[in-house]
């Protein structure tokens, strides 16, 4: 399809509703704006626009364009080359001049006018869709401005644009409107998605581009031991088929002054895990029915809760060890003692003192079972260290039980899984063969 011949029929097309405008959808300013001339090949466009400025409502539509021979040979040209239907091409021509005519109510910019007749040519022709992601995250600092993670995916420090704020003074008002306590940092990326149906209006928020964000929600959270998540997710849609939506918004109720940072030292760790779950093993996990969910995503929600929904420590120690629960238990008799034991040794062969994690996971499964059975519990008369530095080590152990789990179901069942590490108590051999299995195949990041 020739491109350049489209861009001459839609400026034709420009140029012929402008001149079908009478006085009365004029007004004369003194800071009049000027329309754009545009250049064709072969030939310039002498004709020069009056300044002015167009102050009412122009209905485009179909039965307004349908007046203009103009806007007839652009949809014949376009029928004889395009897959599209017809009814997909006038609802394109229509987005695409709707456009046009609101930037002739602003500050006219040529460039603007040409990238959205780029935009519509790009839509023509059905290729893929580009989608500009903004995800505001708190949980998380950066030493520098900004990491690439790929060249699609990168993560920056927020600004005061980010807030639509002229300055930073008026950000930082913003910013003490918000109920946590240091600003979010901006998850930037680039996503292209395939047309999947025939609704020309159904493409701003494809199902994939939603999952893509939810293994970036898990990668992160999982990176770290401190609760990182999406306050806002905004989408700008590069195509005339749907315009820009706010995926995601709202500030959530989660009141911390934890965070993990981000630096020169730890980014290639970030890329990784990221990477980890981009990987179609670790996808096939999560693609289950919601109504089927395996131990993994039972554990991940657990381990989410933990941080969302806990409006207290006992509460958040109660989420944390239904979390292992749904890693480690297959709810047989003795099972806080076969679950410490589980943890222990687990984490024993990425370097842990198996005994001081044994200590621990028995000291927060006695608080679970107080709290869920309605007793009140005095903290700091029961946890002899510091309360803070106990969850700290309750949520690393769980993070890292939780990482490992996930990389060794795609090789063995839940009930293989427990049988080697129940054998690896007793059996030095079994045990240096889950060692091995854990080197081998999992990535694992310490806090």
């Amino acid at each position: 399809m020739d491109r350049n011949l489209i861009f001459k029929k839609v400026k034709g097309l420009f140029y012929a509703i402008i001149d079908s405008l009478d006085e009365k959808h004029k007004e004369k300013r003194e800071y009049n704006l000027v329309l754009p001339e545009f250049s064709i090949p072969n030939q310039v466009i002498s004709k020069t626009i009056t300044k002015q400025e167009y102050m009412i409502y122009i209905p485009i539509g179909n039965s307004f364009l349908e007046e203009f021979p103009e806007y007839h040979e652009l949809i014949e040209f376009l029928e004889k080359d395009c897959e599209l239907n017809r009814e997909k091409i006038e609802n394109l021509i229509v987005e695409l001049f709707d456009r046009i005519i609101s930037l002739c109510r602003e500050k006219i910019c040529e460039k603007k006018i040409e990238k959205l007749i780029n935009i519509f040519y790009n839509d023509i022709l059905e290729n893929p869709i580009c989608y500009k992601i903004k995800v505001y995250l708190i949980g998380l600092s950066l030493i520098d401005e900004i990491y690439e993670i790929d060249k699609y995916l990168s993560i920056r420090k927020a600004i005061s644009s980010d807030f639509k704020c002229k300055d930073m003074g008026e950000y930082s008002n913003e910013l003490q409107k918000l109920v946590f306590q240091f600003p979010p940092v901006i998850l930037e990326y680039i996503y292209q998605s395939e047309k999947i149906d025939d609704n020309y209006r159904d493409y701003s928020r494809p199902p994939e581009l939603v999952k893509e964000l939810l293994f970036l929600d898990w990668a992160i959270l999982l990176f770290r031991s401190a609760p990182v998540f999406r306050i806002e997710t905004k989408c700008k849609v590069i195509s005339l088929f749907r315009r820009g939506t706010t995926i995601s918004s709202g500030v959530l109720s989660i009141r911390t002054v934890e965070k993990y940072t981000i630096n020169s030292e730890n980014i290639e760790e970030l890329k990784a895990i990221i990477k980890l779950f981009r990987t179609q093993k670790i996808r096939k996990i999560f693609q289950v029915p919601h109504n089927k969910p395996n131990h993994i995503n039972i554990a991940l929600n657990r381990y989410q809760n933990a941080f969302l929904y806990s409006e207290n420590i006992p509460q958040k120690i109660t989420s944390l060890i239904s979390c292992l629960e749904a890693l480690l238990s297959e709810g047989a008799q003795e099972l806080k003692r076969r679950l410490c034991q589980r943890v222990s040794i687990i984490l024993k062969t990425i370097g842990f003192n198996p005994l001081i994690v044994n200590e621990e996971i028995d000291l927060a499964y006695r608080i679970r079972n107080k709290y869920s059975h309605g007793s009140a519990i005095n903290l700091k008369n029961v946890i002899k260290q510091n309360v803070n530095d106990f969850i700290k080590n309750l949520i690393e152990y769980t993070r890292l039980c939780f990482l490992i789990s996930m990389q060794i179901h795609p090789m063995k069942t839940k009930k293989e899984y427990l049988k080697l590490i129940d054998i690896s108590l007793l059996d030095e051999n079994s045990y240096l063969k889950l060692v091995n299995q854990i080197n081998k195949n999992c990535i694992i990041f310490k806090d």
